[in-house]
């Protein structure tokens, strides 16, 4: 989770969230990108969906428990897209970070 963001040490969210845009408006098979918050993501494979859970820290450079779960996603079975659950992080579409097509991002307040 120590890694820089790809567009460089020590970036704004203001700038990272400008990437991030122009990411999902360039690559129209992209649905979310986050350049802002370092961290990693979890993969659970079960018989009726699988699910990845998105987790950043928005400060590497120390030790802190400033952890969030950003976004959320679910293939459920016999299903071919991407769906976003109500009752989750990222509930009706809404992330806590990055950008996404078709859907909203929920502030962390974070910086």
């Amino acid at each position: 989770m120590t890694s820089a963001s790809p567009i460089g040490q020590n970036v704004t969210k203001s700038d990272a969230e400008m990437g991030s845009r122009w990411l999902i408006s360039t690559n129209p098979e992209l649905q979310w990108q986050d350049l802002y918050y370092r961290g990693y993501y979890t993969l659970e494979i079960g018989y009726d969906d699988v699910r990845a859970e998105y987790f950043g820290m928005p400060e590497i450079l120390s030790r802190n428990g400033k952890e969030i779960k950003i976004a959320e996603f679910v293939i459920k079975e016999g299903e071919n897209r991407v769906s976003r659950e109500e009752k989750r992080v990222a509930y009706a579409g809404a992330i806590r970070g990055g950008e996404i097509k078709e859907g909203t991002v929920v502030d962390t307040g974070s910086s």
